[in-house]
């Protein structure tokens, strides 16, 4: 079976299942998504710790306020994750991939993934 592929497609375990999430898919405002295009989609904004308008994104400083940075009047900043990285468990694989220990797995660096933060959806 072939998945279609919009640049949020996820893939795990050892016989890579890949999960298409569709483009159209029921989002939460604040929800964080990985893309692995090196941007984010229509939507979203990257959680880069940008300040943003209280006025223009009420329902995500109702979700944040200040807790990452903001006056709490006319700004508040979205979680700042670029330096952040993905942290998996795979207790299947006998052999640790190359540079992986069991505390800390390899990471690919030629995936250019970005968190993004969904800036309008379902709050419910």
């Amino acid at each position: 079976m072939r998945l279609p592929f919009n640049g949020l497609t996820l893939c795990t375990g050892l016989l890579a299942l890949c999960v298409a999430i569709p483009a159209a898919a029921q989002r939460f405002a604040g929800e964080i998504v990985i893309s692995a295009t090196g941007q984010c989609p229509a939507g979203m904004k990257a959680a880069n710790g940008e300040l943003l308008s209280v006025r223009d994104h009420d329902a995500l400083f109702r979700l944040f306020g200040t807790a990452y940075g903001g006056d709490g009047v006319k700004s508040f900043a979205l979680p700042d994750l670029r330096a952040q990285q993905i942290a998996l468990n795979n207790l299947a694989r006998t052999t640790p991939a190359p540079g992986a220990t069991r505390m800390a797995p390899a990471m690919r660096t030629d995936l250019p993934l970005v968190y993004c933060v969904v800036l309008e959806g379902d709050m419910k």
